[in-house]
Parts: structure tokens; C-alpha cells; sequence
């Protein structure tokens, strides 16, 4: 299998964004840190050689290909800025489409200028690919399917599970503990 060539560095994301000849290009990038930082809560990172990228995700393909990402990033490649975000969200072509001055790809949004782009509009369109993502990271935490008996509960009856961080066991294994809550009763399940 191979080895993924874009994963977190040590390089400085400051001196990285200094070292961009084009001032307005280098102003621009210093706006998308303050844009991704706020959309993700995240500290930016370099991710490889030039993407700054803010949070991460691991993915896996049915092909068994997996790895990490950024939840959401960019590059300044050549004369343009590269804005990562997931393809196929809902909405997605509608923002693009209000937008401003750009050229996209399957992941890609390429920004000459960011005052060429409507700034809220890029903000939005970053928040709901993070949330995508998000999505998928969720679904592909929660694979498995549990079946679990409870007693003291209708068949049908609404409740609400509550998930907390994984520990682990006495024994050294990772576990899962969650709670049910309904009107009728509370169930403590440990979840191996």
C-alpha cells in the first residue's frame, strides 16, 4: 500500500505564509487563516509542502486505500489560491454559483483574488464542506450496528443515546460507553 505524501509537518505555518513573493497573495492567505480558523475552532498546520489545512479526518476507500486529511485548507499555488472543500455537499453549487471570479475543480475552488469573491459566501461554503466531512466521519465511526437488549422500554419508544470518549478496559481494549435516556428509563451499556 502506499504511503500518503500530503500529512502534517512541522514547518510554520508563518513563515510558510511570509515566504509568499505576492503581497496581496501573502495578504490574502493571512485572511484565509483567520477565515478557517474561525469556521473549524482549529489552529492551521501545515499539511505537506504547501497546504495549510486546519483540523483533520481519517478516510477510507472501499478500495482499503485510508489516511488523513485536513478538514478544510488551502495552498497558494502559482498565481492563484487553492480552497479545499468536499465535493457533492448539499448546496454546494448554489454558493459557487454566488461566489465571485473563480474556476473549480472536483475538490478545488481556485481564487485569483479574494476581492474578487464574496468573502461570506467562501465562509459558508468552507462551514458546510467541514460539515460534510464531519458527517462522514461521524457515519464511519458508527458503522456497527449494536442490537442490545434493554428492559423497561416500549418497542418503538423514543430515546435519546448519549456517547462517551472511547477509555480503555482493565485488560488494555478500547471500549465505547454509552447511556440511553427515555422517559421511562436510564440504561448504562458498555460497548466493547
Amino acid at each position: 500500500m502506499s504511503v500518503p505524501k500530503t500529512k502534517p509537518t512541522e514547518v510554520s505555518v508563518e513563515s510558510h505564509i511570509a515566504a509568499i513573493a505576492n503581497e496581496e497573495q501573502r495578504n490574502d492567505a493571512q485572511s484565509l487563516v483567520v477565515l478557517m480558523r474561525r469556521v473549524t475552532k482549529q489552529e492551521p498546520r501545515m499539511w505537506g509542502p504547501s497546504i495549510v489545512g486546519f483540523g483533520s479526518y481519517h478516510y477510507k476507500y472501499a478500495s482499503g486505500h485510508e489516511g488523513d486529511s485536513a478538514l478544510a485548507g488551502f495552498a497558494a499555488r502559482g498565481r492563484e489560491l487553492v480552497v479545499y472543500i468536499a465535493a457533492g455537499f448539499e448546496g454546494r453549487d448554489v454558493l459557487l454559483a454566488k461566489l465571485g471570479q473563480h474556476k473549480t475543480g472536483k475538490v478545488c475552488v481556485y481564487i485569483r483574488r479574494l476581492a474578487n469573491v464574496d468573502l461570506k459566501v467562501l465562509e459558508q461554503l468552507v462551514a458546510r464542506s467541514v460539515a460534510r466531512y464531519e458527517e462522514s466521519l461521524s457515519a464511519a465511526q458508527c458503522e456497527r450496528r449494536l442490537t442490545l437488549p434493554c428492559t423497561g422500554l416500549a418497542v418503538g419508544e423514543p430515546v435519546k443515546v448519549h456517547v462517551r470518549p472511547p477509555a480503555l478496559s482493565e485488560g488494555g481494549e478500547e471500549y465505547v460507553s454509552l447511556w440511553m435516556v427515555s422517559d421511562a428509563a436510564r440504561r448504562d451499556l458498555r460497548v466493547g
